[in-house]
């Protein structure tokens, strides 16, 4: 009786070329992606996507700004709104125009968390934040008072907004790329990187700079009112936008989990701080009751 014939164990022929090309697409895949790290902090915070053409937006504010503060009484309020409108000296290498982040159209934010809310505030108009600086700039208010309602309503409704809608669909998504560009609007590029601790000395003009501002006002730095040390809310915003980007939306394995909704409310939360502080300061500076505030002098910012 003639022996039976060996099993042949070994994996089919297609299997094996099917996991070949697996690898090599997987390889190829990997090797297209930056290692995490490869792009330049925004202070603490890495990005894993290079997002600095959007923090970029801070250099058209640098030059609004400037055109704002041209003279202590009246600012140059058309070059403001064209550089608004349609970017500035370096609009070649910024990824959007300051006025484009303020009018989201009726759907990119519809199914956010906190636009609807705004917008029903401002009585539905789709794009309040671009009305409210086109009105401000385009009135007959007293200069002063349109060249702090601009700035203001550029940063800290329009561009509040955007940063508050890519972390939103950053943490809904699962999307990284979303998380980072909302980090970017939130710093902005002038803020560099931390390296020691005088870094955490606003150098910029959006959200970060604001957090810095208002800390020395209220008492809310790291050090009571001494703004060089990092304030409190910047200090709460940048610690979740790093867990909520390494450890939750970078590997993509728990993006359902509840800390990263957490870490979205909070980061919110924290970014509402300062326009609260905002309001009472300017309550108080406004008051006629009390000498020395807006009713005998400029606003300041």
């Amino acid at each position: 009786c003639a022996a039976p014939a060996e099993f042949d164990r070994s994996p089919p022929r297609f299997f094996l070329l099917t996991m070949a090309t697996s690898r090599a697409v997987l390889a190829c895949a990997l090797a297209a992606i930056p290692a995490f790290g490869s792009w330049p902090k925004l202070k603490r915070f890495q990005p894993r996507f290079d997002v600095h053409p959007n923090a970029r937006i801070d250099l058209d504010m640098e030059e609004i700004l400037n055109k704002l503060e041209k003279a202590p009484a009246v600012g140059d309020f058309d070059g403001a709104i064209a550089i608004y409108s349609s970017g500035g000296d370096s609009k070649d290498i910024i990824a959007a125009t300051l006025e484009s982040l303020a009018t989201p159209g009726a759907t990119t934010m519809a199914s956010d968390t906190w636009y609807p809310v705004y917008k029903a505030y401002w009585g539905s108009q789709i794009n309040y934040a671009d009305t409210f600086v086109q009105d401000a700039a385009s009135g007959t208010l007293p200069a002063e008072m349109k060249k702090e309602l601009i700035k203001k309503g550029i940063v800290y409704q329009g561009l509040w907004m955007q940063v508050v809608h890519n972390l939103d669909k950053g943490q809904r998504d699962c999307d990284v790329k979303f998380w980072d560009t909302g980090m970017a609007y939130y710093y902005g590029s002038l803020e560099g990187e931390y390296q020691t601790s005088a870094d955490n000395a606003a150098k910029g003009n959006l959200l970060y700079a604001l957090a810095q501002k208002r800390c020395a006002e209220f008492g809310t730095c790291a050090t009571t009112t001494d703004s060089s040390t990092i304030a409190a809310v910047n200090d709460k915003v940048q610690s979740a936008a790093i867990d909520g980007s390494e450890n939750y939306l970078y590997h993509q394995v728990a993006c359902n989990d509840a800390g990263l909704e957490l870490a979205f409310k909070g980061m919110v939360s924290q970014m509402t701080v300062p326009l609260v502080q905002g309001m009472l300061k300017y309550a108080w500076k406004a008051d006629p009751a009390q000498s020395g505030g807006s009713c005998a002098g400029p606003a300041g910012n």
